[in-house]
């Protein structure tokens, strides 16, 4: 009894080191990404794109990572310039958002928005940082359908084929006041006790 008392939190340990290093106890591992795309910045200042980073991203798993791109050169005029950031593609052309040039400098604090359309491809990009976070956030993004109408339901018509008024129903002392008014009128017309 004493040995299975000492054993029980051993094995708790060994249990939940085994599943910090990753396994979630179920033996699946996370799906990779199935696509990627390249983020490009593009100052004001120059003609052309720079290679930012890449993200990859699965549409089913609404999950995704970026990863910098490793000769990331500062060719920033200064913190205060506006930079285009997005994807530039050379037949679609480009797609993006504007940012300050600060928001570029510590790459571990990006927060990148990807907006899909029904085939899971990128249609959209948004860039921002946040200096409480350590890494890189992705927010996968796609269409939910809106409120459908409720179509198919017959319009019923009068015979004069006009639709129908709602009647509003009466309350209680509409339908029966005559009742009352009687009433009233039998006490007021008794004669009283004549003693």
């Amino acid at each position: 009894m004493r040995l299975i008392s000492l054993l029980l939190p051993v094995l708790s340990l060994l249990s939940s080191a085994v599943r910090a290093d990753g396994d979630d106890g179920t033996g699946s591992e996370a799906p990779p990404n199935t696509h990627s795309v390249t983020l490009h910045k593009w100052p004001l200042s120059l003609a052309s794109p720079i290679p930012l980073g890449t993200v990859g991203y699965n549409p089913q798993t609404k999950t995704g990572d970026y990863k910098v791109a490793k000769a990331v050169s500062d060719v920033l005029g200064g913190d205060d310039e506006v930079v285009r950031v997005g994807v530039w593609d050379g037949k679609e052309g480009w797609f993006g958002c504007v940012t300050a040039g600060d928001s570029l400098k510590d790459p571990s604090t990006a927060v990148v928005t990807l907006r899909l359309d029904g085939a899971g491809d990128v249609w959209h990009v948004e860039f921002s940082s946040n200096s409480s976070s350590s890494t890189p956030k992705v927010t996968i993004l796609k269409p939910t359908p809106g409120p459908q109408p409720h179509l198919n339901k017959p319009v019923v018509l009068t015979s004069e084929g006009k639709i129908p008024e709602v009647e509003v129903e009466k309350t209680l002392l509409q339908k029966y006041w005559w009742v009352l008014l009687g009433g009233a009128l039998l006490m007021m017309s008794t004669g009283g006790g004549g003693e």
